[in-house]
């Protein structure tokens, strides 16, 4: 994480931000796969109704407050950017989306740094 925010900070020695996010991605799947692997070993198959439930618990609630600060707070910081346009952007990252409407269209415009939870979610669903 620290490489990660240094890296967007411009600190020249630490401009490795990609690094602090690939390693993201692979602690993460590698704490989530040994639940799963778990799981299959107690019970000899995987519940995904039950492993998604305890994602949309753990992730939800920060997700959405996140989301509501940033709509009240976005258009006072970006005044140039329509209401509409922070509403666009909140729409994707609560559905998950900001990864392929950035691969595609370069939305969101702020709220680009969610990539990583709409990869890290089609990753699980596959």
């Amino acid at each position: 994480m620290v490489l990660v925010i240094s890296d967007h900070c411009g600190v020249p020695v630490f401009d490795q931000g990609y690094f602090g996010v690939d390693l993201f991605f692979v602690l993460s799947g590698f704490l989530i796969t040994r639940l799963l692997v778990d799981e299959i070993d107690a019970t000899g198959r995987v519940d995904v109704q039950r492993f998604y439930l305890r994602r949309l618990l753990r992730l939800t609630p920060p997700l959405l407050l996140f989301l509501t600060a940033y709509l009240v707070i976005a258009p006072s910081l970006w005044p140039q950017l329509d209401l509409m346009v922070h509403v666009r952007d909140v729409a994707l990252v609560a559905f998950y989306l900001s990864d392929y409407s950035q691969a595609f269209w370069n939305n969101p415009k702020v709220l680009i740094h969610t990539w990583s939870l709409s990869v890290e979610e089609h990753f699980y669903l596959i």
